[in-house]
């Protein structure tokens, strides 16, 4: 985990809001659909765009947002002036799917480095 945020959760909200594949994604190397001021923010590199959706998913958890409708009540309201085509209805369910498909992944991954970390520690020689 990089900060407090879930990665599986950082990657549902990802595949959410650009698909891995938006302009935003593409040209504004932002892949949470982030706006500061009204505008879709730009980033120097996909790396600091990464960076600024879990600093904004682990502000939105120190003001209470604990499940994926909480956070999009603050990440993309409904009836947001931003959403001209009505998708923040879809937000949270959309979300809700794509963690509980790549969580298992994740949870894998997880597993995987701590058995890792722990052989790696114990000075056992593969």
């Amino acid at each position: 985990k990089v900060h407090n945020a879930d990665p599986a959760l950082i990657y549902a909200i990802i595949r959410q809001e650009t698909g891995f594949n938006s302009e935003y994604f593409m040209n504004s190397n932002n892949p949470g659909g982030i706006y500061f001021d009204g505008n879709i923010a730009k980033f120097d590199t996909l790396e600091e765009g990464i960076l600024e959706l879990i600093h904004e998913v682990d502000k939105y958890e120190r003001m209470g947002a604990t499940t994926i409708e909480e956070i999009r009540d603050i990440h993309c309201p409904l009836n947001d002036k931003n959403d001209k085509q009505g998708l923040n209805y879809y937000w949270a369910p959309n979300v809700t799917q794509f963690y509980q498909e790549i969580s298992p992944e994740f949870e894998r991954m997880e597993s995987a480095y701590q058995a890792n970390q722990a052989v790696e520690s114990s000075g056992i020689k593969r």
